[in-house]
């Protein structure tokens, strides 16, 4: 969901994405591919260097790929945008990161969706007001629709999406972009165009990011904020920033089924600690699980969610007052 530290150069393409080994550490990163593919979009970071790492360097080594060799794809990613679809769902891949960057102050604060990507959105996808096609909508972005933190969203593109939607129509909305996993209720919001936007929201950016997990979230009640993950732990080998607090570097798994109830299983996990204090993929910490299922009018219905750890941090919103306290009224722990 983009952002590749820290402006996407391709030097930070190679070391972070395309497993080359960096002078400053012991190995490269090398991005998962999928068994039939991988596929990514932007974020902002990658345009603060014009995104030519971006596109000459991350892209063509991404796609689809046969199966029995996973080395280099046989039908390279071509564009930051893409539509994944099977019988029952649509998952919209978007570029939020091509309007996010300005010379004033580097990051816009009004992202729109350039016109070539919703010209594809109306044209070839088929996206209206008036769309006959009833699967269930998934939409990926780097950027935010909302945000239980941010003063403003930064984003002006939800008018955009609602303007392509049947009125009413609810859709499964993940982004990245803050470095925390945050989980918000279904909500209906009145967009800059006085449009109304249906859906549930997923930000499921949590990277390892320092600091940011530890700021509480101001407009909890606002946004409808259900679910976020605050836990911490200290990378005690840093030279420069001993003892530095870090969130814990996540992602989620989607399994589509066919069932009579349910057609989409989202599991939501973190890397774990080791005895010593190493973070390890093994094991992973499984959070929440999500069952998902699309109504007969392609609205999108979140039929159970479970929370497996009781660190995840639930929040309560109550409208008595409550003594103050070194937390947050508005929060609890599961």
């Amino acid at each position: 969901l983009g952002d590749i530290y820290y402006v996407g150069l391709p030097s930070e393409i190679q070391h972070c994405c395309l497993g080359r080994k960096p002078e400053w550490a012991d190995q490269g990163v090398r991005w998962p591919i999928g068994k039939y593919g991988s596929f990514t979009i932007p974020g902002n970071h990658e345009f603060y260097s014009r995104g030519f790492g971006y596109y000459d360097y991350f892209l063509p080594n991404l796609g689809l790929f046969n199966p029995d060799n996973l080395t280099e794809p046989i039908h390279s990613q071509k564009t930051s945008y893409w539509l994944l679809e099977n019988d029952q769902w649509r998952i919209i891949g978007l570029d939020t990161g091509y309007d996010s960057f300005s010379l004033l102050n580097i990051d816009n604060s009004s992202i729109k969706l350039p016109d070539q990507l919703m010209n594809w959105l109306i044209n070839i996808v088929g996206l209206n007001s008036q769309m006959n096609d009833k699967r269930g909508l998934i939409f990926f972005s780097h950027h935010q629709v909302l945000s239980a933190w941010n003063e403003k969203p930064n984003t002006d593109f939800q008018s955009q999406i609602a303007s392509l939607l049947p009125e009413g129509r609810t859709i499964l909305f993940l982004w990245g972009h803050e470095h925390r996993l945050s989980f918000y209720e279904k909500q209906t919001i009145k967009t800059s165009s006085n449009q109304s936007l249906t859906f549930y929201g997923r930000c499921i950016g949590n990277s390892g990011f320092p600091t940011l997990a530890k700021e509480l979230p101001k407009k909890s009640r606002e946004t409808k904020l259900l679910f976020y993950d605050d836990r911490l732990y200290h990378f005690h080998n840093n030279l420069f920033l001993p003892d530095l607090p870090l969130g814990y570097n996540g992602y989620a798994t989607m399994k589509f089924i066919n069932t009579d109830q349910i057609s989409l299983i989202i599991q939501y996990k973190t890397l774990s600690l080791t005895n010593d204090g190493q973070l390890t993929h093994e094991n992973p910490t499984l959070l929440l699980e999500e069952q998902w299922s699309v109504d007969i009018n392609g609205n999108v219905l979140l039929n159970n969610i479970q929370s497996f750890n009781n660190q995840l941090t639930r929040t309560v919103h109550s409208d008595s007052i409550q003594p103050k306290t070194k937390r947050p009224t508005c929060c609890t722990t599961l």
